[in-house]
């Protein structure tokens, strides 16, 4: 389901805490703990705002996208898994599909991503790089011969 502002409010109550502060709360949390389970919870916790277009705006604002990427260059497999789905969950919006393939880096960090052995990596990053086709940028990366044998057949 998608929120609309009229949901956001009724689920928050009189003095509950605005989405804004909320994921900025998060996100500040995210980079102050060293416990890795919660860096975990907090960046699935992330992804799973990141589906919906309400969000999409204070999702730019708090660079959440950014934040996203880094994930992809993490040794943690369950940070990585949660990365590009948050990734594969907004990629529909065009701020968000353009920054990622303005820098190659975003994109090869996908592509390696298709030799993962985790199911919901792997079928993230092949959704999020298909729609990226739509780019000429990521078509002109992806349409490389060496990509195309990286997939899974």
């Amino acid at each position: 389901m998608f929120a609309t502002e009229s949901y956001v409010q009724s689920r928050k109550g009189g003095r509950g805490t605005s989405r804004f502060d909320y994921l900025q709360q998060l996100i500040t949390e995210y980079q102050d703990t060293s416990k890795q389970e919660a860096r975990r919870q907090i960046i699935a916790n992330l992804a799973n705002f990141a589906y919906d277009p309400y969000n999409y705006a204070i999702m730019s604002e708090l660079n959440i996208l950014d934040l996203f990427l880094d994930g992809l260059e993490e040794e943690d497999e369950l940070i990585v898994e949660f990365a590009i789905g948050g990734i594969c969950n907004c990629i529909c919006y065009p701020a968000f599909s353009e920054l990622v393939v303005s820098e190659k880096a975003n994109l090869k960090n996908m592509i390696r991503l298709l030799s993962s052995t985790n199911e919901n990596t792997l079928i993230s990053a092949m959704a999020t790089l298909y729609y990226l086709m739509d780019y000429p940028q990521g078509l002109t990366i992806l349409s490389k011969a060496s990509v195309q044998t990286a997939m899974p057949r």
